[in-house]
């Protein structure tokens, strides 16, 4: 998951990426798609929206609103 930074909205988003081989591999794009499809379904209180999804680019990737867990008061960082 990367920060996508050019949320136009405002706030956070994230953005996962089908990368390299698996970018390639028809059967986990046609996964990715499925899962896409299914998130972008989702609606309710609590729930990471899909902004948008690009599946047929040279990077399939799917970007969702930044939603923190309860409790919490800032995202998480990479280590």
């Amino acid at each position: 998951m990367e920060r996508d930074r050019t949320n136009p909205a405002g706030g956070s988003a994230r953005t996962a990426l089908l990368r390299g081989e698996l970018a390639q591999d028809e059967s986990m794009v046609r996964r990715f798609r499925c899962e896409a499809d299914a998130a972008s379904a989702v609606r309710g209180p609590g729930v990471a929206p899909v902004l948008r999804y690009d599946l047929d680019g040279p990077v399939p990737l799917v970007t969702g609103r930044g939603v923190l867990c309860p409790g919490r008061t800032s995202p998480p960082t990479r280590s």
